[in-house]
């Protein structure tokens, strides 16, 4: 990671960043022989166009990269692909806010996951100058984001319930805060869903709860699905929707990457995480389709679908987040196809029972280029959740608007006067593009992130 950038300018090779339109002027201003060299490199500064202009030595001495006006955001990660290794390169003349979009991206274009490999990848790194002042966010950032990605490119059989509360135990460590972990006859007792959806697996369920920062701060709460490997239960699911679900976790990899940020940039809030761990298996405990669960509100819920069990981790986790009336409570959940059906794969559905909270998210997403896009909590459809037996069904019997009331299902245990935003993300890239490899992502955190940067100064 710290391969990426550099504080060091001296010696840096220059990146010219042109288009098509600017790019005849500046090619009338070259030598000769450096316009003999682009001609043969077919140079006419098309987005994500590069050239490599050597000296006389014949070492690079600097590069004209054509950039896009549509995705600004991947131009630094499209040009560190391309560039030769082992020199550090700087570009200047833009905005600070393009900048780090542009390094950011630059910084994720390397990110490997080879734990598994035998033979390990190629060490060497393109690096970028960065100025001191934006070198540690940057770096922390990146940190940050090569973390998710890896918990949620991590197999289940590594990762595990136990697993994953140790790594968040680790991080609280690594910030002074505190950890209660909850498991066995205490999970039981105060998170009988969580206990309920997990006892089924070899690998037990855990709920972390960790809390940091001033009393004196906003109240921020966090809360992440954390289903480590979801097979659908007795339920179960065909294989091919299967084999992704080692990243049911994912939503917990955003909550605790966001939490880590937090504590890492000492945002002035009272930070509280919970985590519901949980591996959702099938066995002689396994909870069955039509049982009524006790949630740790009170609420009795029939289970309509083990593999709608996501959404009952979460009740008993906001459950508990609203027992302290948090000022903003956001929750991250890998929950429905449904949301992946209606906003595609790269954007975030979210949902949200307060509008200046709506808005402001809104406005964090636009800032950060990280994409949600709000879906409606439409109180009509809470009558798919009516249950004969008990006060509410897990999930609706139809196959219409299954983001929707999976959402008001979770705002059965939300009250009103709790500022809370429910994002559904897929937390996984189906394909390789430049900065966005095959697996794991990141998405919502950045968002989040600015939301509370710019709410709790």
């Amino acid at each position: 990671m710290s391969q990426c950038y550099t504080s060091q300018k001296e010696g840096s090779i220059p990146i010219h960043l042109l288009t098509p339109q600017k790019w005849p002027a500046v090619l009338k201003g070259l030598s000769s022989a450096d316009q003999k060299w682009i001609q043969s490199w077919d140079f006419e500064a098309k987005p994500h166009q590069c050239c490599v202009l050597p000296n006389k030595e014949g070492v690079p001495s600097q590069v004209l990269y054509g950039v896009s006006e549509k995705e600004p955001l991947w131009d630094g990660a499209c040009l560190a692909s391309q560039l030769p290794k082992d020199h550090t390169y700087r570009v200047e003349g833009l905005s600070e806010d393009t900048f780090l979009f542009f390094a950011q991206a630059w910084g994720l274009e390397h990110y490997k996951f080879s734990r598994y490999k035998t033979d390990k990848d190629d060490p060497k790194k393109t690096k970028l100058f960065v100025p001191k002042d934006s070198l540690d966010f940057l770096t922390q950032k990146i940190e940050v984001s090569y973390q998710v990605r890896d918990w949620i490119n991590t197999p289940a059989s590594d990762l595990t319930p136990e697993a994953f509360s140790e790594i968040a135990e680790g991080i609280s460590k690594e910030h002074k805060a505190t950890c209660h972990i909850s498991k066995g006859a205490d999970l039981e007792k105060n998170y009988p869903m969580v206990h309920a959806v997990g006892k089924a697996s070899i690998n037990k369920p855990f709920m972390v709860d960790m809390r940091w920062g001033k009393e004196t701060h906003p109240k921020i709460t966090l809360v992440g699905k954390g289903v480590t490997f979801d097979t659908g239960g007795l339920d179960i699911k065909p294989p091919s929707n299967m084999l992704l679900m080692k990243k049911d976790m994912g939503g917990a990899a955003q909550a605790l990457g966001l939490a880590d940020l937090i504590m890492r940039t000492n945002l002035p809030v009272q930070l509280r995480l919970l985590l519901p761990m949980a591996e959702n298996s099938i066995g002689a405990e396994a909870f069955r389709p039509s049982d009524v669960l006790t949630s740790r509100k009170g609420f009795t819920v029939e289970v309509g679908d083990t593999d709608a069990e996501g959404r009952l981790l979460l009740a008993d986790a906001l459950t508990a987040a609203c027992e302290e009336n948090p000022d903003y409570l956001i929750d991250f959940a890998t929950l429905t196809g449904a949301a992946r059906v209606a906003v595609g794969t790269d954007i975030t559905a979210f949902f949200s029972n307060e509008k200046g909270l709506s808005d402001a998210l809104k406005a964090a997403s636009e800032k950060s280029q990280d994409p949600l896009w709000e879906l409606p909590l439409w109180g009509a459809y809470a009558s798919m959740l009516s249950s004969s037996i008990a006060d509410i069904k897990s999930c609706s019997a139809g196959g219409y608007g299954g983001a929707t009331t999976a959402a008001l299902f979770l705002k059965k245990f939300v009250p009103d006067s709790v500022k809370w935003a429910h994002l559904d993300l897929m937390g996984w890239n189906m394909s390789s593009k430049p900065g966005r490899p095959v697996g794991g992502e990141v998405m919502g955190l950045y968002a989040a992130y600015e939301f509370l940067k710019k709410t709790c100064r």
